[in-house]
């Protein structure tokens, strides 16, 4: 493409970052797979949003623009959910719950810091540097970064939202989502506890998956 329409750099915006072609590959397939867990087991309309947007904007970065905007995004945004993640496994098995506890709270100030403020003040500074180079007719496309922008915005949108929801259920106005035990326990109380299973996984279940699902209960 620079070399077919004689791009020049202006900025630092189109300095690719040496050995990240894998990395904007990687994140850009990452998205699609999300997408299709995202419509496959119906997580809804926010996360279904998320994973578009997210795949699209990846996908346009690899011109390449942005690394550091890409690394900050696509990278440093995912050290928040290894916490929340070790938090549902430890409660859907009913183990070490104190500890699932302290990684909640160190995921809401991670949350807090690395994708609230932290990732407003990268939208910031980037959309602002996107408009200058706008302006000076020094952008590689326009309909590819005004989507980057859209794109952008609306990601950030989400984490707002969704850091609303971690408000709500620290200060108990909201329930969160109950765990292998609990939802086990709710269906006995009223199909009993011979019938669970099928309701917690499709009828196609084998029978190692019954088990396994028996032994969440029983632990």
């Amino acid at each position: 493409f620079r070399s077919k329409h004689g791009f020049q750099l202006h900025s630092y915006h189109y300095q690719p970052f040496d050995y990240y072609d894998f990395n904007r590959g990687f994140i850009t397939g990452y998205f699609i797979w999300d997408i299709i867990i995202c419509i496959r087991y119906s997580w809804g309309f926010l996360w279904t949003t998320h994973g578009i947007f997210s795949f699209l904007g990846s996908f346009l970065l690899n011109f390449p623009i942005s690394d550091h905007i890409g690394c900050y995004f696509s990278g440093t945004f995912e050290l928040t959910n290894g916490l929340m993640h070790s938090s549902v496994l430890l409660r859907n098995y009913n183990v070490r719950v104190n500890v699932a506890v302290i990684f909640e709270y160190l995921f809401a100030l991670f949350y807090l810091l690395i994708r609230v403020i932290g990732g407003t003040y990268c939208s910031y500074t980037w959309i602002s540097d996107m408009l200058i180079l706008w302006g000076r007719g020094e952008v590689h496309s326009y309909p590819a970064v005004a989507f980057l922008i859209f794109s952008l915005s609306t990601v950030m949108l989400l984490q707002y939202v969704w850091f609303w929801e971690i408000i709500q259920i620290g200060l108990g106005l909201k329930k969160t989502a109950p765990t292998a035990v609990e939802a086990i326990d709710e269906i006995e109380k009223v199909t009993g506890p011979d019938h669970h299973d099928g309701a917690i996984v499709d009828d196609k279940t084998s029978n190692s998956t019954t088990r396994k699902r028996r032994a969440v209960k029983e632990n």
